[in-house]
């Protein structure tokens, strides 16, 4: 294999179908394994074990489960830093949660696996994929040496930041990426033709040139002075133009590196934001999802909506449902349906509620807001394709017209019933911030993410987290 060639294996989608396929043999033998080991021995326990047939039939779903799950953990996420992979932290979140996910199939199908046989299962698991990642990383490891399976750089910024940035890659090749150069920000170093022995290939102006006469794959942006306005900004124009990753080093974007995945390189903490966009099989599944749990969802709260509209009638004068003109997906506007929480003589575009005392709201109305039961209507709106279960927030027109740049890139998906706002805090978080948040989601967004979320929005509703 030539070296254009293992470099593309390296970091192919064939190498992670290779780890799949590698992962779901081996999960299989294993749970088969952990069945014979209890039925060899049986004589210690009173109750003798269920025959083999019941845990083959559901391996094919559990064998699903598990990927999933190892999918979430990103262990199939081999163009990360390859020191990361044989994480401890990693393994046993992972294992655990797909004994979690069996125990779940366990109750809801009634296979009745045995307990000893689930143990057993989830330590060889456990040592498995602890073992398998190592060996993967060492040979990876030794294939980075050669210089194969690289990934071309950028360093924008000549400053401190920057030097620290191409100090610590440089002084650990192992991590896989190799620096084309570096972009001058004016903080230092414009005049100079290298910097720690690499070339400065031009000034911030001619960033994206840049990356396309070079063929970079990474960008990190080493600025701390930036204005978090004009780094966004800087980040959109580079991945709408070019599709490159961009990483951010150190602690620019606080709010969302609190929330997010962060990487690091030795110690050097960055976030990464890809110019994430669902394929048509991920839109399709996105929508099938809204349509199955919203559909779900409306049946089973529809007489519970019928509950809150006769109370609503009876709480205060004034109709049951209140419209609130929103902008959708691609600068689309719709008319949100929510429960009407406030009294009929109450500006419908004035400041939101920020507090639970607030005289404006009904005294139904106060329930329906803490509990976020009056956003039970917005199932219809996911149900007609103006939103989905999760996205950004919907926002007002009024406010989508003082959008900058990059803040506009929240329009490229459908608002959300729900999102990373909702889990955070609501109202609890200043609209910058929820702005940042609905940023990441468009960045970032995957079926799992939105997973994530929606299991996250349970407890956050039930608890009244950030709801006025």
């Amino acid at each position: 294999m030539n070296s254009g060639a293992m470099k593309t294996f390296w970091r192919s989608p064939f190498l992670t179908l290779i780890l799949v396929a590698v992962d779901a043999i081996v999960l299989a033998r294993l749970w088969r394994a952990a069945y014979e080991f209890r039925e060899s021995y049986g004589f210690l326990f009173s109750r003798q074990i269920n025959p083999l047939e019941g845990y083959l039939r559901a391996l094919p779903i559990l064998l699903v489960i598990w990927l999933c799950v190892l999918a979430r953990f990103r262990f199939y996420s081999h163009h990360e830093r390859i020191a990361g992979l044989n994480a401890i932290g990693p393994v046993c979140w992972a294992v655990f949660w797909a004994v979690v996910a069996t125990t779940i199939y366990n109750l809801l199908f009634k296979p009745d696996f045995g307990r000893t046989v689930v143990a057993a299962f989830a330590v060889a698991a456990a040592a498995y994929l602890f073992i398998s990642r190592t060996i993967f990383r060492v040979i990876k490891r030794k294939a980075v040496e050669r210089g194969h399976g690289l990934v071309r750089v950028l360093v924008v910024g000549t400053g401190e930041l920057g030097r620290e940035t191409v100090g610590r890659i440089r002084e650990h090749p192992d991590i896989g990426f190799r620096i084309v150069g570096l972009v001058a920000d004016g903080s230092g170093g414009a005049s100079q033709d290298r910097i720690e022995g690499f070339p400065v290939l031009g000034e911030f102006k001619d960033v994206v040139p840049i990356i396309r006469r070079h063929g970079v794959e990474e960008v990190f942006l080493a600025l701390p002075d930036a204005d978090e306005d004009d780094l966004f900004h800087l980040i959109e124009e580079i991945q709408k133009k070019s599709g490159v990753v961009c990483k951010v080093a150190a602690n620019v974007l606080y709010v969302i590196a609190n929330r997010a995945k962060v990487d690091e390189i030795v110690g050097l903490p960055v976030i990464a934001f890809r110019g994430s966009v669902f394929t048509p099989a991920q839109l399709l599944a996105k929508r099938v999802a809204d349509l199955a749990i919203g559909g779900v969802l409306a049946l089973i709260l529809s007489p519970v909506a019928l509950l809150f509209a006769l109370l609503i009638r009876l709480d205060s004068r004034g109709p049951v449902f209140f419209a609130h003109r929103r902008i959708g997906q691609g600068g689309r506007r719709f008319n949100m349906m929510k429960f009407r929480t406030m009294y009929l003589d109450t500006d419908p575009y004035a400041e939101a509620p920020n507090d639970q005392g607030d005289r404006r709201i009904t005294p139904f109305g106060r329930f329906l807001r803490r509990t976020s039961l009056d956003e039970i209507p917005q199932l219809i709106h996911v149900l007609r394709g103006q939103m989905s279960l999760v996205g950004p927030r919907p926002e007002m027109p009024f406010i989508v017209d003082t959008y900058k740049p990059w803040q506009a890139a929240r329009l490229r998906v459908k608002p959300g019933l729900t999102g990373l706002w909702q889990i955070a805090g609501r109202k609890n978080l200043p609209l910058h911030l929820n702005l940042e948040y609905d940023f990441y989601y468009v960045k970032n967004q995957s079926l799992s993410l939105d997973a994530e979320i929606l299991l996250r929005t349970i407890p956050s509703v039930l608890l009244g987290k950030g709801a006025y």
